[in-house]
């Protein structure tokens, strides 16, 4: 069976729905200072940024995917070395495969604070100040945002964060001024 063209859907890459949720969210930023608040354009900004962690949580995972599988390789690889009593061992080859380890458990723990965040979307839509669990998480996603280029959707999530909670809140998380609450397993999987 051939498919029409009517039947064919076009998915947005991620830097057009990106672009599209800054119109969206520059608009919602325009309604809140100007003093017509719409409640509706509230529900809208906030089932998109919904929407983003999820797509966030995609991309993690599939990135996650992707480097276990170099994970498992190397593994191997190393292995098959020491096996055969290589006297060469590649040392730069050990310390990729511990890099890659610990990039994929940060992937990890990127996507568990995301779902984290879905889970208590309520009470962060409703209360003003984070609770230490909830700012520990947005804290976290702050901080990856600006490490972790391979998910763009961070950038966006970090930029409504800082609207709702400050300029100073984002940048304590950023540059891990004292005070933030940025897990500590998270920094040591940067480095």
């Amino acid at each position: 069976m051939v498919a029409s063209a009517k039947n064919i859907v076009r998915i947005p890459s991620t830097k057009e729905a990106i672009k599209s949720f800054d119109l969206e969210f520059k608009s919602f930023n325009s309604q809140v200072s100007s003093t017509e608040f719409d409640t509706h354009s509230l529900t809208q900004v906030l089932s998109t940024h919904k929407q983003l962690l999820k797509q966030a949580q995609f991309r993690l995972k599939v990135l996650k995917k992707r480097r276990h599988s170099m994970v498992r390789q190397s593994s191997e690889i190393l292995a098959q070395l020491i096996k055969n009593d290589e006297e060469n061992i590649d040392f730069n080859r050990a310390k990729q495969l511990f890099k890659d380890e610990s990039i994929e458990e940060a992937y990890e723990l990127l996507d568990h604070f995301c779902e984290f965040i879905l889970v208590q979307f309520s009470h962060i839509r409703k209360l003003e100040d984070c609770r230490d669990d909830v700012n520990e998480a947005v804290s976290i996603l702050i901080y990856a945002s600006t490490r972790c280029g391979e998910v763009p959707e961070l950038r966006v999530i970090r930029k409504l964060f800082e609207k709702r909670y400050g300029q100073k809140f984002a940048k304590a998380a950023i540059e891990l001024f004292p005070g933030n609450r940025v897990n500590q397993q998270v920094v040591y999987c940067d480095t």
